[in-house]
């Protein structure tokens, strides 16, 4: 699996191909290929059959985050309090409209209250924009418009095990259920363990309810650990991003027919509307929170620059 995704990163050919098509010829047996679209398609959020080969691979080209994964044990609101540090930062106001001409806005939130300025940074999910959750008058553009609705934007769902006493460091489980992948996680004395899945399986799982989700995670979990495994655990939690209508699913993929989509949602709008979000990430940082940090700071960089 590891052999036929490192041959992908580098995949260079002229012609685009489907992920899926790339790892049918690469992989070596049917058991490899399996875990590996199942792999790919959690990474990505999106199934290897929709996914570019040469997208994934100039995307990957760019990145210098290198293969790791981190986590804040205190929780990512760790993170917003030290960007938000001296900032004005109204909560509970969900924006419904954006009004806007060249060189000036006006943002009105579903609370009744209303803000002016000359222009407007708007961090709305793709699947957000797509679902034109948010009136913009006039409408956007449609060359961005376009741009938008070339952009995937993929499903995710993370399943929470809260356990009564630690169970031995098993690394990560690679299940062939309907979750893709699991693993332990110690928070100081609170022992839990994540199961997550992407794409189709996503979309599967959302649809069966919570109940039903966290049930399917314990059966294969209990299958892995042996029956005794549920009297151990103390409770469960399964989030779905595409129940959360300020998301509408979990970050952005790339089709095989994104072209310059990303760079396009990147260009200002009449140097007055500027989107910021990890779709927009330049660096090769896509689907990720410091991609989306880092796209701010871009779009902040723009516009303090003049432009």
């Amino acid at each position: 699996m590891r052999d036929a995704e490192e041959g992908l990163y580098d995949y260079a050919d002229a012609a685009d191909i489907s992920v899926g098509e790339f790892l049918a010829c690469k992989t070596p047996s049917k058991d490899a290929l399996f875990f590996a679209r199942r792999h790919i398609g959690d990474l990505e959020a999106a199934s290897a059959d929709v996914l570019s080969a040469s997208a994934l691979a100039s995307e990957g080209a760019l990145a210098t985050n290198g293969p790791r994964n981190f986590w804040i044990t205190d929780g990512y609101d760790r993170v917003m309090d030290a960007l938000a540090a001296g900032s004005d930062i109204r909560r509970n106001c969900r924006v419904t409209r954006i009004e806007w001409a060249p060189g000036r806005a006006g943002v009105t939130c579903e609370n009744g209250e209303s803000f002016s300025a000359p222009r407007v940074i708007f961090t709305l999910p793709i699947g957000v924009l797509q679902a034109h959750s948010v009136e913009f008058s006039p409408v956007l553009p449609s060359h961005f418009a376009a741009a938008v609705g070339r952009i995937g934007f993929g499903n995710s769902t993370k399943l929470i095990v809260w356990m009564k006493e630690p169970i031995e460091d098993f690394g990560m489980l690679d299940a062939a259920g309907s979750f893709g992948h699991f693993w332990p996680r110690l928070f100081g004395e609170e022992s839990v363990i994540v199961g997550y899945s992407g794409a189709e399986r996503a979309d599967a799982l959302a649809g069966m309810g919570e109940e039903a989700a966290i049930n399917e995670g314990l059966t294969e979990l209990a299958g892995a650990f042996g029956a005794g495994f549920r009297n151990n655990v103390a409770a469960a939690r399964h989030f779905t991003w595409s129940d959360d209508p300020l998301a509408l699913g979990s970050y952005s993929y790339s089709p095989i027919d994104i072209g310059t989509a990303r760079a396009d949602i990147r260009t200002p709008i009449e140097s007055t509307l500027y989107y910021a979000g990890e779709a927009a990430n330049a660096h090769g940082h896509t689907a990720t929170v410091h991609g989306a940090i880092e796209s701010g700071r871009d779009v902040a960089a723009l516009i303090l620059s003049g432009n």
